[in-house]
């Protein structure tokens, strides 16, 4: 994925200046442009930007949800697991292995329910 530092520098004045959920304020309105690999209604998905490992893409519902536990989560749960098998789809997982991640709380950059689907060698950063 080809990755602007325009994207870079909006991403880095939004965090600085206090934002707290990238996909509603950002991703979902088009202030930074990601080229989906998944999109329905409800789920999106994409090669992340900053990547840790040979294959590492986000899942995420595109109205706000904070986590699994949120109400709204059930609506759009079948929709997050189609689009993390579609994600799957492109990575040669078989041979170089996967994995799905998510972080919830405090652990959260974003305070947006997302997953990460990362497979392949892990990247230095």
């Amino acid at each position: 994925m080809e990755h602007s530092s325009n994207t870079d520098e909006i991403v880095r004045a939004y965090l600085e200046s206090g934002g707290t959920d990238i996909y509603c304020d950002l991703i979902v309105p088009k202030k930074i442009v990601v080229e989906f690999v998944y999109d329905s209604d409800s789920v999106m998905a994409f090669e992340h930007t900053r990547q840790l490992a040979q294959y590492h893409y986000v899942v995420a519902p595109k109205k706000h949800v904070l986590d699994i536990n949120d109400e709204f989560y059930e609506t759009v749960q079948t929709e997050i697991l189609n689009a993390i098998r579609h994600v799957l789809s492109l990575i040669p997982y078989p041979e170089v292995g996967a994995r799905v991640e998510s972080n919830l709380s405090a652990f959260q950059n974003s305070k947006h329910l997302h997953f990460h689907v990362l497979g392949g060698e892990s990247k230095s950063r």
